[in-house]
């Protein structure tokens, strides 16, 4: 059961900070828009969904998998 839990939290985590990071850190994947902090965020969540969605879900899966195999969890 320790070694699910740590699974899905790690595909999570790396999905959420991959999503949110592809939108900021790849000039290809920035948007430009004139409008406040929040309303940047939200739109930027939103743009280019699709491709984020299928990159995040990789780098999320390797990591994962990577959590799953470790030694740590192995008895």
């Amino acid at each position: 059961m320790k070694k699910r839990r740590w699974t899905i939290i790690a595909f999570a985590v790396i999905f959420a900070a991959a999503y949110v990071a592809m939108g900021y850190c790849i000039p290809a994947f920035r948007i430009k828009l004139e409008a406040d902090g929040w309303t940047y965020f939200l739109v930027s969540l939103q743009a280019l969904a699709p491709v984020k969605l299928i990159f995040s879900t990789v780098l999320s899966l390797i990591a994962a998998l990577a959590v799953y195999n470790s030694r740590m969890f192995r008895q």
